[in-house]
């Protein structure tokens, strides 16, 4: 799954994949309206990712891979288009994870993927679909790597990947793609590990997030030089395929990280003086196994937002007003499948800006 906030609409948006493969856009207008937006259009292939966002244009983005291991891109102009952005380019890997922003400095649509080869690729919008290969000679992505990505304040894009050592890469472009191990000495990854990462303007920080081998939540933040920490500490352990989702609360100058615990139930770390680690889910539908993640910040209402995927398919979404809230959003709409992607949005510079889960 994936979603955002449609500042221009004051929507709350939610992509997700059916049990037919066809991509299904919910939107919040007194209620969740619910509509299929892959149409007659290439359907996605199983277990793929999904990454969106909402251009200034008011524009919304999704992307997906279809059978062929394309990139395809879904966009609203007076209804869902469908079109092929992969093209003659390489293919991407068979259930890649995508990632994707508005660049708001060069005006560019970019997103991100790996392909059969396990390099990362770049394709971004200059009035057709540009694909480059942003790995090069550096280390490859690791089988089932997670990506993550953002743009900074210096228009600097960054992505992660997972390596084949378990390390954490970031790629960034500075006249040219340069990449760095972030990881270093400090605990690795667990092979497949979900990622998500924003750029927290109130410290000016990039922040990424992963599962370590021990199940632990990880924080790692540019400060001069990666420094890594352990987030659970003593509380609840991810369960073995947790997807991750965070955002910034700008509200209460908040970092906010949600993963799926050993008991399927949904956690919310975020920092206050150190990090807090508390059960969203409490005595509501738990999260089927597998399940995917994704959140924003609701600058409308002010309200916290995560949505997963429940042991009968059907999409949840999670709010805090005071406390936690449970709505199901899929009702008798098309359910999902529960492996679909999820994805967030932070805010930066007083617009919501895509990142990217797993």
């Amino acid at each position: 799954m994936t979603s955002f906030y449609n500042t221009i609409q004051n929507l709350q948006e939610v992509f997700y994949i059916g049990t037919n493969q066809h991509v299904y856009e919910g939107y919040w207008a007194n209620g969740w309206i619910v509509g299929d937006i892959t149409g007659s259009n290439p359907t996605a292939a199983p277990g793929s990712a999904l990454t969106s966002f909402n251009d200034p244009q008011n524009q919304q983005e999704v992307f997906y891979e279809g059978t062929n291991q394309h990139i395809y891109e879904a966009f609203y102009s007076n209804g869902w288009i469908v079109e092929d952005v992969t093209g003659s380019n390489p293919v991407a890997a068979p259930g890649t994870a995508l990632t994707g922003f508005y660049n708001t400095v060069q005006n560019l649509q970019e997103m991100f993927f790996i392909g059969a080869n396990q390099h990362v690729y770049e394709a971004y919008w200059s009035n057709g679909w540009i694909v480059g290969d942003i790995t090069g000679s550096n280390p490859p992505a690791a089988q089932g790597s997670g990506l993550t990505s953002f743009n900074n304040p210096q228009n600097q894009q960054e992505v992660f990947y997972e390596g084949t050592n378990q390390h954490i890469y970031e790629a960034f472009y500075s006249n040219g793609w340069l990449v760095e191990d972030v990881t270093g000495s400090n605990p690795v990854v667990v092979v497949g590990s979900p990622l998500t990462g924003f750029l927290n303007p109130q410290k000016n920080l990039q922040e990424v997030f992963y599962i370590g081998t021990n199940l632990h939540l990880y924080q790692a933040y540019w400060s001069n030089g990666w420094i890594v920490g352990d987030v659970s500490g003593s509380n609840a352990v991810a369960a073995q395929g947790s997807a991750l989702t965070s955002f910034f609360n700008p509200q209460q100058n908040m970092e906010e990280v949600f993963y799926v615990g050993a008991n399927q139930h949904i956690y919310e770390a975020y920092y206050s003086n150190g990090w807090v680690v508390g059960d969203v889910t409490g005595s509501n539908p738990v999260a089927a196994p597998d399940s995917a993640l994704t959140s924003f910040f609701n600058s409308g209402q002010n309200q916290q937002e995560v949505f997963y995927v429940g042991t009968n398919q059907h999409v949840y979404e999670a709010f805090w007003s005071g406390g936690w809230y449970f709505e199901d959003m899929s009702g008798s709409n098309q359910t999902s499948s529960a492996s679909c992607q999820l994805r967030e949005y932070i805010w930066l510079n007083g617009k919501p800006v895509a990142i990217e889960n797993q």
